[in-house]
């Protein structure tokens, strides 16, 4: 990065000093010298020390912004904790669940096993009944081959014999009821511990851990969830940071090396020009020292200047930033220091979360299942989490981090965000110039000035750009183009400002250059782009008696998503009414969805119903780092009552998020312009993710 202050005044001054040693000059070049010498010591030095203050505070500011980072993820560790202790609960409570349902199942298989052996034991009685009536069937009906029975139960061997075996059937059939009665009262409702009771507890803790499962599976996303975007959002705001950190010190560099070179230019005119003031205008001689001679003695004294211990003021310090947060324990903990960085979780169905959460579960029963081996009910598949391919963060830390300048020169870098550039506007890093004289348009010299033979119209330089300089008195009256008898038809906005000063004037206003006080005086400016005093965006300073800040608004979070609708008009009734006049200076949201059109923050006034007044709203904010927090100063602050409401437009989708748990928001569709009573017939549950700042008057 390169800044190209112009020197050219300064050059000018150095070359007529040298002139004066050379030739002598009059006492009222002397006087002039020693006007230009208090000049120096008064305003030109003083202006760069201001300039470089005002610098120095820019560092500070934005160096200050890398806490406010940290700040902001140590807020959003708070809920990295909650969900971590939720998951941490919902873990115990699903293992626990599984210790139990493990009882239930051992109680189940038992009763499975038991209830088998009561099966068998009633097939081998009734088995040994049927060998037993087979025997007396026998015994009582044998027949010969012609279908005769041959038994004979008159006699008394035939009952003799046959006494035991009805004796023996008898006992037998005593003992096989036994089996079937105790068969039937393991199943039966009159026995507590039967099996479809086992059976069903075992289905209801199924069914309690699985549900316990799926809860711990839903935390468990959408703790990883969270952590992931908090990832994301903080190195994306750190990256930015670094990013805007380096464009500031990088450019800060360069004009304290400008300023540097000014000011040892100031030290040999000064040098030259008490040289001039001590020979009271003589010009040097061999008595006295050549003119060479005294070149060189001042450029030495300039050079060897030793301008931090002279002049601390003009060497700002460049501060390191802050180093990357550590990396959160692990567990995280209540009382813990939050400002860290969330360490990736396990989600559900990653190998990890897998070791962890499943393969501590008590061993089910393993295929084949038989009447020694029963089964239970088998662990659910873990269920994939909605949003897994946002989870992991590979990358997220590939970015250029800071660098002392002018060692940072050598890299490729992104320079200003917003807050940079509304430091430039605030600190006058802009001027603009305009038309000469708006109504002389006739140049009737091809070597001076405009040639175009129109009006010059409202430019917005740099400030390190150049312009010829008119002055006007402090009352508007009068305008001047020689400023104490010199043409400065190239000079910076600073130096045409201090030209100004030092003659007891200032720079003319749009207005004043329009109303043709200026045309004539001279110089041939008419035809020249002058630099004015306004034209240039200001940032709107806070009232006096508005000192008291607040902030109001959702407050940012990174819940739910931004709107899908376009060219639609919003109030926040749930933020709540302005509690006094003031101003709205800045507003800070979340970017979740970027580069959309027309996003403009907004002043509502209660006309009745549901029908606002528009009263203000801001000009158009840029979004364009997705995920990110921004802030925008706005150009003109936004004036309100107490009563009024904060609102917003967009042309283009919504830019930051809201969720529906909360808040009370109106809209109405079509965008109707300031000063338009508003119907907002639309309305809903909604806490949108923003901050307006508060001036309170």
């Amino acid at each position: 990065m390169k800044t190209n202050r112009n020197n050219k005044p300064l050059t000018g001054l150095l070359e007529s000093a040298r002139g004066f040693l050379t030739n002598g000059v009059t006492p009222d070049v002397v006087t002039f010298a020693d006007e230009t010498l208090n000049e120096v010591r008064l305003i030109i030095i003083p202006t760069l020390q201001n300039e470089s203050i005002a610098d120095q505070a820019w560092i500070l500011s934005e160096h200050g912004r890398f806490q406010d980072a940290i700040d902001e993820l140590e807020d959003s560790n708070h809920a990295i904790l909650q969900w971590n202790n939720e998951v941490t609960a919902a873990s115990d409570v699903h293992k626990s669940c599984r210790d139990l349902e493990k009882v239930a199942c051992d109680e189940k298989r038992g009763c499975e096993m038991a209830l088998w052996n009561l099966w068998m034991a009633w097939v081998r009685e009734e088995t040994e009944l049927r060998t037993i009536h087979t025997q007396i069937e026998n015994h009582f009906c044998v027949q010969d081959e012609h279908g005769n029975y041959l038994a004979n139960g008159t006699l008394h061997t035939f009952r003799v014999a046959s006494v035991p075996w009805m004796q023996s059937y008898t006992d037998q059939k005593g003992d096989c009821d036994d089996a079937e009665d105790a068969y039937d009262y393991a199943l039966s409702d009159a026995n507590p511990e039967n099996c479809n009771i086992k059976h069903g507890n075992l289905d209801t803790r199924s069914a309690t851990c699985n549900a316990n499962l799926d809860d711990l599976e839903g935390k468990a996303c959408a703790h990883a969830g969270a952590i992931s975007q908090n990832l994301r959002l903080f190195h994306t705001t750190w990256a930015s940071l670094h990013a805007s950190y380096q464009g500031v010190t990088d450019l800060v560099y360069n004009q304290t090396q400008d300023r540097h070179q000014e000011y040892k230019t100031l030290i040999i005119i000064e040098c030259l020009l008490d040289r001039v003031h001590e020979l009271n205008g003589r010009p040097c001689d061999e008595s006295t020292g050549t003119v060479d001679d005294q070149m060189t003695t001042c450029e030495t004294r300039g050079e060897d200047s030793v301008i931090c211990s002279e002049m601390p003021d003009l060497c700002p310090e460049y501060f390191p930033p802050p180093a990357t947060p550590p990396g959160c324990p692990v567990p995280m903990t209540t009382g813990m220091d939050g400002k860290c960085l969330p360490v990736p979780q396990p989600w559900p169905c990653n190998p990890a979360w897998i070791a962890a959460e499943m393969d501590g579960l008590p061993l089910l029963p393993e295929p084949v299942f038989s009447e020694t081996n029963p089964g239970c009910n088998q662990y659910p598949d873990c269920s994939v989490c909605s949003d897994v391919d946002d989870l992991p963060v590979d990358g997220v830390t590939d970015y250029q981090t800071w660098v002392l300048p002018p060692a940072s020169f050598s890299l490729e870098h992104a320079t200003f965000d917003d807050t940079a550039n509304n430091y430039a506007v605030t600190y006058s890093l802009w001027g603009a110039s305009v038309d000469g004289c708006s109504s002389d348009n006739g140049n009737t010299r091809d070597y001076m000035g405009d040639q175009t033979g129109q009006a010059i119209p409202v430019v917005v330089h740099s400030a390190d750009e150049t312009a010829a300089v008119r002055c006007c008195s402090h009352d508007g009256s009068t305008c001047a183009s020689q400023v104490q008898g010199v043409c400065h038809d190239v000079a910076s906005f600073h130096d045409a400002n201090a030209i100004c000063a030092a003659a007891n004037m200032r720079l003319c206003s749009q207005a004043e250059m329009g109303s043709g006080v200026c045309c004539g005086t001279g110089c041939w400016f008419n035809h020249f782009a002058i630099w004015i005093s306004d034209g240039t965006p200001t940032l709107t300073p806070t009232e006096p008696g508005c000192d008291a800040i607040a902030t109001m608004g959702g407050g940012i979070h990174t819940d739910g998503v931004p709107d899908g609708a376009s060219a639609i008009q919003f109030i926040d009734l749930g933020a709540g009414a302005m509690p006094s006049s003031g101003q709205m200076q800045s507003v800070r949201y979340r970017v979740a969805r970027a580069n959309q059109a027309g996003l403009k923050f907004q002043v509502y006034r209660p006309v009745s119903g549901n029908t606002y007044n528009l009263v203000m709203e801001s000009e158009v904010l840029a979004s364009t780092e997705q995920g990110s927090t921004t802030t925008h100063q706005l150009v003109t602050a936004l004036e309100y009552q107490a009563g009024d409401f904060i609102g917003w437009v967009h042309t283009g989708q919504g830019t930051f998020n809201f969720h529906g748990n909360s808040g009370s928001v109106r809209w109405k569709y079509g965008i109707e312009p300031v000063g338009s009573d508003i119907n907002f017939n639309g309305a809903g549950r909604r806490t949108y993710s923003y901050e307006a700042t508060l001036a309170l008057c």
